[in-house]
Order: structure tokens, then sequence, then C-alpha cells
């Protein structure tokens, strides 16, 4: 069952198991670019724990989502080919489908 961390500019869900799961991150187009995502991770790492593995997937295409990931210390170890199944979407045209696993060890 997901959970969520609410603050004003935004939210994260993720799954707390033997290893947390980010399922959704969302800012405000608004507020983006102003921190709010890494107070936001901070606040997940701080729930799942010490000594546990935080793991999301992202969009091979989402290229600043994954240098956000980079930047707070979260590291690609993977590419899994064809792992979304939406391969179009209005707003970012065509995409492969393809995705980072993406993790950090607390």
């Amino acid at each position: 069952m997901a959970r969520t961390i609410k603050i004003k500019q935004g939210f994260i869900e993720f799954a707390k198991r033997r290893k947390g799961a980010i399922e959704l991150i969302n800012i405000q187009v608004s507020e983006k670019r102003k921190g709010y995502g890494t107070i936001l991770l901070r606040r997940l790492e701080e729930t799942i724990g010490k000594n546990k593995t935080i793991y999301l997937f992202n969009r091979k295409e989402n290229e600043g989502g994954r240098l956000f990931y980079e930047s707070n210390g979260y590291q690609v170890i993977a590419l899994i080919p064809k792992f979304y199944t939406d391969n179009f979407n209005p707003e970012w045209g065509e995409r492969s489908g393809d995705a980072y696993l993406i993790i950090k060890h607390l």
C-alpha cells in the first residue's frame, strides 16, 4: 500500500517494504527547481530508515529526473528495455519505453 508525504509545494508516494519504492514524486510546476523535491527525498529517507535501499524507475527520456536523483546521491544501476508499455504521450511524443533502475543505499 502506498504512503504519501506531503508539503504545500508537492508530494511523494512510496511503498515501505523491506526496500522503499518511490512510486511518484510530484512538485507543482511553479515550484520546481526550488529544492522541494530534495526536501521530499530527505523526509522519505528519514521515514524509510537506515540500512535500507530506496529504489525507483525513471523513464529513459526523463533526463532531468535522472539528474535530479543522481544529484541527491542515487545511482543508476541498470537500463531495463521496454519497461513501460505506454510509448506515446502528447507532452513528450514518442518514447522508447525503456527505464533506468535507480537506487540509494541509506
